[in-house]
């Protein structure tokens, strides 16, 4: 394995320990079956929302703020990559779960991949990275 694949072993590795850690020793939340806050179940509401009804410019929450119903300024990229990696755990535990489990995946996945690229970053952003590192 080059020098670059082990740094991003290690920064996948790193980022997945810390997150197990956390989850398991510091985050109830996510331990007990929840997410953090309104804003990952309103994220879930509007993804099977757009999955029973295919309207997928429909930003409409018709039973929040009842009874005028409200309203999601989000776009759709991170509702397809819910989807999509909810998909394959859809077959084993159904597709709430799997969805749940994906929203709370998804922020340590982007997490590992956004360092992997700023480890690849072109030459002057790289030294952009060190002289600002403390």
């Amino acid at each position: 394995m080059g020098e670059g694949a082990g740094a991003v072993v290690m920064v996948i590795a790193s980022v997945t320990f810390v997150h197990v850690v956390w989850w398991l020793v510091g985050d109830s939340v996510v331990t007990f079956g929840n997410l953090v806050d309104s804003d990952g179940y309103a994220r879930l509401v509007r993804i099977q929302r757009l999955l029973e009804t295919g309207a997928w410019f429909d930003v409409g929450l018709p039973r929040a703020n009842w009874p005028d119903g409200g309203t999601l300024h989000w776009t759709r990229p991170l509702d397809v990559l819910l989807i999509i990696l909810a998909l394959p755990l859809a077959v084993l535990i159904g597709f709430s779960k799997a969805l749940f489990w994906a929203g709370v995946l998804v922020g340590p996945l982007l997490m590992s991949t956004d360092s992997d690229a700023g480890m690849k970053a072109p030459p002057p952003m790289t030294r952009l990275f060190q002289a600002t590192a403390p």
